[in-house]
């Protein structure tokens, strides 16, 4: 089979199958999920980034009251449900609570005190995919809030595919592994750890996408020498990785 109809079929089944993980996996199940999206949510709002300081918006807190959650999540808001607490409400319950979820609306505005206040910890987090993502989700924002987070999981999904391009192409690159270059592409598009990671609203995809690119850079660079059009897209690269994410200073030795 040609080579450039493997890596189709590759990117393919990998988004066939993280388009399922996007819909198996339940509503704020993946780290810090909910936190990812409250970032992005309160950029749109407000058009500016938030502080550790601000809270979330009354939609999100209620919604993590909802939603059943893991034991970890439940452990940041006092009125959430652990999934075994959620089964074993009466179905009647159970009917009602996911038709709240449903019909949450981002003008949500909870009455009295409630619980306490969700803060915005990941405000800590670089902007640059949170701005990105921001941008889909002005597209669905009228859209119900289990709609929402679907189609900003989609969106993760699609930016790290290009990490898996970027993963062959670089190994094509290699002479040492350059017949290994097809098998790499089947490897990553298949291993589920790496699908539960990028199938969720969090900033991981991105970052992968972008390390990998100026990996790729700084190798053309000692292959061809240092042209100045090679370093100023490595760096212009890295630049948008150490927006995205702060472990991305790993690659600042690679430079030297």
């Amino acid at each position: 089979m040609p080579s450039h109809l493997v890596r189709k079929l590759a990117i393919l089944a990998f988004l066939l199958r993280g388009s399922f993980y996007c819909v198996e996996q339940p509503m704020w199940e993946g780290f810090d999920e909910w936190a990812h999206f409250g970032y992005i949510q309160h950029i749109a709002q407000y058009g500016r980034l938030p502080s550790r300081s601000d809270p979330v918006s009354d939609q999100l807190r209620r919604s993590v009251e909802l939603a059943p959650v893991s034991a970890s999540v439940a452990e940041t808001s006092t009125g959430s449900l652990t999934h075994d607490a959620f089964w074993r409400l009466p179905p009647a319950e159970r009917t009602g609570v996911a038709r709240e979820l449903s019909e949450l609306r981002a003008s949500y505005k909870s009455a009295g005190a409630g619980s306490a206040a969700l803060m915005q910890y990941e405000a800590q987090q670089p902007p640059l995919y949170y701005l990105l993502l921001a941008l889909p989700y002005l597209a669905v924002k009228d859209f119900s809030l289990p709609a929402q987070v679907l189609m900003l999981r989609l969106a993760s999904l699609l930016i790290s595919a290009a990490r898996i391009l970027l993963c062959c192409r670089l190994a094509s690159r290699v002479s040492a592994c350059r017949r290994a270059s097809i098998p790499i592409l089947l490897l990553l598009s298949s291993w589920p750890g790496l699908l539960v990671c990028v199938s969720r609203i969090g900033n991981d995809g991105l970052a992968m996408a972008l390390g990998s690119a100026v990996t790729l850079c700084l190798f053309r660079i000692v292959r061809r020498g240092s042209g100045l059009r090679d370093w100023m897209l490595a760096g212009a690269i890295l630049c948008a990785a150490l927006l995205t994410k702060a472990y991305m200073l790993a690659l600042l030795p690679l430079l030297p």
